[in-house]
């Protein structure tokens, strides 16, 4: 057991010794002489590329040469450095082609972040300017709000202003329209007077119709004879006076116009109307003579007279008034307000 324990030792000391860390990190100067020498390759070379710097200088060589310290000049460092063919880092072209690329991805970003800073200033200026854009906004925003609200408070304004006019129109209209209504009652009124008093002027006058007309005639002569020859009135020319007589309306060929005779009493006139029964037959007649508007009411009250008696009804008619049984005749037909003599 002795022996096998000490020839196990002798083994272990003959055998090589296991590399210490500064035998493993040989290479590390390399290395450092390698990033020195990238360093200070002159920015005037032809190429700058780092492919070229990496295939000029670092050529697989089968004679080696003892490493030569760092020199000053940069050139002549770069020219007598050892190569590389025991460094397997450095000498294999993958590893070299991926340093490339991934130098290349890096140029590329590093261009990716120069224009995403480019957009990021634009983007700042963009800001910027939405800023001052916004603050713009804001300050007509607060123009346009304060004149909304002087807008409103005009227009509550004018809709006080607006409602003290409406009641005070309508106040007004009221007044107006009282008005109208006692103008137009006083109209009718004055109306009614007028047609009153024609028809009191009126009331001593007879119309004589169909009596033939003549070139330069005597009205009056020829109203006392049709007196005493048609309506058979003895003594008509003597004893019932007639102050005036004449024709009224215009001529037309083929009818004779009318006669108006104005009676010097009311007694004469009323004997004359009565004696107007003994023209039945003929083609003449006798009529009281009344305003325009009182003959208009007269022709409706005519016609309601000749239904009522149809009827049965017994009917008067005096002037614009027409009695049925006794009664003042008040229908729908009468628009007029009773006022004229009877």
């Amino acid at each position: 057991m002795g022996k096998s324990k000490q020839s196990k030792s002798q083994k272990r000391k003959g055998s090589t010794p296991s590399p210490s860390f500064e035998q493993k990190n040989k290479r590390l100067p390399v290395m450092s002489d390698f990033q020195n020498m990238q360093q200070a390759v002159p920015l005037n070379m032809q190429q700058t590329s780092p492919t070229f710097m990496y295939s000029n200088l670092y050529q697989p060589n089968t004679q080696q040469q003892p490493m030569q310290p760092m020199q000053q000049n940069p050139i002549q460092t770069m020219q007598q450095a050892q190569p590389l063919q025991n460094y397997p880092l450095l000498n294999n072209d993958s590893t070299l082609n991926d340093i490339l690329r991934r130098l290349d991805q890096m140029n590329t970003r590093l261009k990716l972040l120069d224009s995403i800073n480019d957009k990021v200033d634009s983007i700042d200026r963009k800001v910027v300017n939405l800023d001052l854009n916004v603050k713009k906004l804001e300050e007509r925003i607060e123009v346009v709000e304060n004149s909304r609200q002087f807008d409103s408070e005009s227009m509550n304004s004018l809709q006080k202003e607006q409602k003290e006019i409406k009641v005070r129109n309508t106040e007004e209209v009221t007044e107006l329209r009282n008005a109208v209504k006692a103008l137009q009652a006083d109209h009718t009124k004055s109306t009614e007077d007028i047609i009153d008093i024609q028809c009191r002027s009126m009331r001593d006058n007879l119309m004589f119709y169909n009596i033939p007309e003549g070139e330069e005639e005597n009205c009056t002569e020829k109203i006392g004879h049709f007196m005493e020859e048609s309506m058979k009135i003895e003594g008509a020319k003597s004893s019932i006076k007639i102050e005036r007589a004449h024709r009224v309306g215009r001529r037309r060929r083929g009818s004779h116009r009318p006669i108006v005779a104005k009676f010097h009493s009311y007694v004469d006139r009323e004997k004359v109307r009565s004696a107007s029964k003994n023209l039945e037959g003929s083609n003449f007649g006798v009529g009281q003579q009344f305003p325009k508007e009182v003959q208009e009411r007269r022709r409706i009250l005519i016609d309601v007279m000749k239904r009522e008696r149809a009827r049965g009804n017994r009917c008067s008619l005096s002037v614009d008034k027409l009695f049925v049984n006794n009664s003042l005749y008040t229908g729908p037909e009468v628009t007029w307000q009773y006022k004229t003599a009877g």
